[in-house]
């Protein structure tokens, strides 16, 4: 819309689609600052702060995992824990936030009564809780009128995502949605200087790169500035926790699953925790050798104990390299025994 000609507003020449046109500078956008980069020598930069040590530094972030799996769980649990300034998951250390604001949008009261009791019984008076949600609102104006409200907010948890992101434009790319869906969300979280973690779904595919398992674009990983994307088979108890951002360092955590208390418990880097694992396996096959009257073969010691076959026969090879057990005509038994 061209403005009038007796509009007392100083004028500036813009060009769209290739024709100048006479615009007011109320109406000119406002251009990105820009600075010279060797202002910034000598200068320190801040270190990350953390909401969860090594875990959940401020800025946008993504928890990902399958449905059912243990996500809203591990949700309520980081609540608790950064209200209250306790430990996550048993081992990480939190900073305790002023307030926190949990969007606990698939809950009610009673759920979540229900499970703050399973977790302890700890019901922090920092916690903000919200269960409803009015189709059409705007995430970004909400936020910031709680922000507002109670300016001691400093982690944001919104369980789903999928129920308060905007509505996709047909005429956009999958691509250009997510981004422009996550964008304001992002810049929030960087301009409060706060946390906003967003709970959302893996895809049904499975991927060789955790970060294809995010449902949606690759805009979500691009966009936030970290992301936790758990894993954890239906019938077992083990688990893993995938984090990787801009200020983190990447690492795979290994986690074990309460089905009786629904907590989380974190046991470490994968590394380690499958190490352990390895060992405690081998410690047991060769206890269970040394039970036997008899030699017996790596295929009946699997099905005796419950545990791989080829797993069985990397641990004996492993033992017979350090002459604990030695194989004759592909029967297994320790040194012990012979004779």
């Amino acid at each position: 819309m061209t403005p009038p000609d007796d509009d007392p507003r100083p004028r500036f020449k813009v060009w769209e689609g290739g024709k100048a046109r006479s615009q007011p500078a109320d109406d000119v956008p406002v251009w990105p600052q820009h600075y010279r980069l060797d202002l910034l020598a000598g200068q320190e930069a801040k270190p990350v702060e953390w909401r969860v040590q090594d875990l959940v530094p401020t800025g946008l972030g993504l928890l990902v995992g399958r449905p059912k799996r243990g996500k809203s769980w591990m949700a309520l649990a980081m609540v608790i824990a950064c209200a209250d300034g306790t430990d996550f998951m048993g081992r990480v250390m939190t900073r305790r936030c002023k307030d926190v604001l949990y969007l606990a949008l698939e809950d009610g009261e009673e759920r979540i009564i229900r499970r703050v009791h399973k977790l302890g019984g700890r019901f922090p008076q920092n916690v903000i809780m919200v269960h409803d949600w009015t189709p059409g609102i705007s995430l970004i104006e909400y936020l910031n009128t709680m922000l507002n409200q109670y300016p001691g907010i400093e982690l944001v948890i919104v369980d789903a995502w999928a129920i308060v992101k905007p509505g996709q434009n047909p005429r956009r790319g999958v691509y250009d949605n997510d981004y422009s869906d996550l964008r304001p969300v992002h810049q929030l979280a960087k301009d409060r200087k706060i946390t906003i973690l967003l709970v959302h779904h893996t895809r049904k595919a499975d991927a060789s790169d955790v970060i294809d398992t995010i449902n949606g674009s690759t805009a979500y990983a691009g966009c936030s500035d970290f992301f936790l994307i758990l894993q954890r088979e239906r019938s077992q108890n083990y688990g893993t926790l995938a984090l990787d951002g801009r200020d983190v360092i990447g690492q795979d955590y290994g986690l074990l699953w309460d089905p009786a208390t629904c907590q989380w418990t974190c046991q470490g880097p994968i590394e380690q925790v499958r190490q352990q694992q390895a060992e405690s396996q081998q410690d047991q096959v060769l206890a269970f050798l040394r039970l036997q009257a008899h030699p017996l073969t790596a295929r009946e010691i699997s099905l005796e104990l419950g545990l791989k076959y080829h797993s069985v026969r990397k641990f004996l090879t492993r033992l017979r390299e350090h002459g604990v057990v030695f194989e004759r005509k592909y029967r297994w038994s320790v040194h012990e025994q012979e004779g």
